[in-house]
């Protein structure tokens, strides 16, 4: 299997994708690929926090008139990204401080904004007994031409099961697509047969968790694939895997 090493990610037109050693092309990021599934909540949410963030601006100005229209509205519709910005941040960290617990089995001092992060994945972390053997795990499959990197693998019971950690406000379908696209790669590469594949969403602001698990991985996967194929119709159409 290659090195994490060896492995190479690059950005090019709004899409994340891997390098990987001795394979033609550069493969696209499993979640650049489901970035391709349309988000209607998520269009209503960024109307709204940009409508909100103008209401605001108006209600903190004595002098209406003085209130420069083309930058409120410039701002207002830079708003939602720079939220999204923040949030991908958290999440980023909240990844770190996860990984870090489960190498090390306990942090002795919880940084003030992971308490609640702390307190969820540990109560989860109680409820199914998972005891990890991989953490950011880089998994490609050559066969389909997708790459990405798994959280965390290994045991609940006796299952083997790749994982996904998200502090989302919800999960969504391509949430569970996602962990299907990894387990398979999983097994691409090592031979060993992934029973099932999960995505924990942790509380960041209070006490909480959603645990969602799919055992039929291979129905997921099929889906995947086809969001997979518009993708590439979309954005690669000279890749070889369109013409396979």
């Amino acid at each position: 299997m290659t090195n994490k090493s060896e492995i190479s990610v690059i950005n090019d037109k709004g899409s994340r994708y891997y390098l990987i050693p001795g394979v033609e092309e550069p493969l696209p990021s499993v979640t650049s690929i489901l970035s391709t599934i349309a988000k209607p909540g998520l269009i209503k949410w960024e109307k709204n926090i940009a409508l909100d963030y103008v209401r605001s601006k108006l209600n903190k100005s004595a002098d209406l008139n003085g209130i420069g229209v083309e930058s409120l509205i410039e701002e207002a519709s830079n708003h939602p990204n720079f939220i999204k910005n923040k949030a991908g941040e958290f999440g980023s960290e909240a990844h770190e401080y996860i990984e870090n617990y489960l190498k090390l089995g306990k942090i002795e001092d919880i940084p003030s904004n992971m308490k609640w992060v702390h307190t969820n994945f540990t109560k989860w972390l109680n409820d199914y007994n998972f005891k990890s053997i991989e953490l950011e795990k880089s998994l490609h499959s050559v066969k389909y031409g997708y790459a990405g990197t798994a959280d965390a693998i290994g045991f609940i019971e006796n299952n083997l099961v790749i994982l996904d950690w998200k502090t989302s406000t919800n999960l969504y379908l391509e949430n569970l697509l996602q962990v299907s696209a990894y387990a398979n790669a999983y097994t691409e590469l090592t031979g060993k047969q992934v029973n099932s594949a999960g995505v924990l969403r942790v509380e960041k602001r209070k006490t909480g968790y959603e645990y969602k698990q799919i055992d039929d991985i291979s129905k997921h996967f099929i889906t995947f694939r086809a969001v997979l194929w518009l993708w590439r119709f979309i954005n690669d159409p000279n890749s070889k895997y369109l013409k396979n």
